[in-house]
């Protein structure tokens, strides 16, 4: 399974609803999970035009998406249990949030957005992974986005990608 992981994309322009090089790389990809701040619904239908989708809401995007999209999911791909939310709150407490959201149940990995600040740390059995923000170099040094590849309810590769 091949999964593209992204979140803060803060797009408010229909028009420019993506990168093009981002709508390329997103067709590779059997999933595609986003984080939250789509700001827009267009995103939304913009990455359901190149493969499934999974998304929460975050604290930027509009009612429209507030309404249709949870905060936080839980599902389970390839076998393994994945915790999806946006995140909350301070950059300096962000684990400490992250792990209260889902104390009630055991994750393989988390995945999360709102620093702006990629992360793939390791706390206890869990990987805590932002894929940093797709268009943000005001709160991050670099652009970047993040892939999932498993086998058989294995991690083969979970790494951040740099933009440009």
């Amino acid at each position: 399974m091949r999964v593209i992981i992204i979140s803060d994309t803060h797009i408010s322009d229909s028009e420019n609803v993506f990168p093009p090089v981002i709508l390329k790389e997103i067709r590779k990809f059997d999933l595609c999970i986003h984080c939250g701040d789509f700001t827009i619904f267009p995103v939304i239908e913009a990455i359901k035009k190149e493969t499934d989708f999974i998304g929460v809401c975050g604290n930027m995007d509009e009612p429209d998406i507030q309404k249709k999209l949870p905060n936080r999911q839980i599902i389970t791909i390839d076998g393994l249990k994945v915790g999806i939310t946006h995140g909350n709150g301070s950059n300096f407490n962000m684990l400490e949030y992250l792990q209260n959201e889902f104390r009630d149940v055991k994750l393989d990995i988390c995945f999360f957005g709102h620093t702006h600040q990629a992360l793939n740390k390791k706390i206890k059995n869990t990987i805590f992974f932002n894929p940093g923000s797709l268009t943000d170099k005001i709160f991050a040094q670099y652009n970047s986005y993040g892939i999932l590849e498993t086998n058989k309810g294995k991690i083969i590769k979970l790494e951040v990608i740099k933009v440009g």
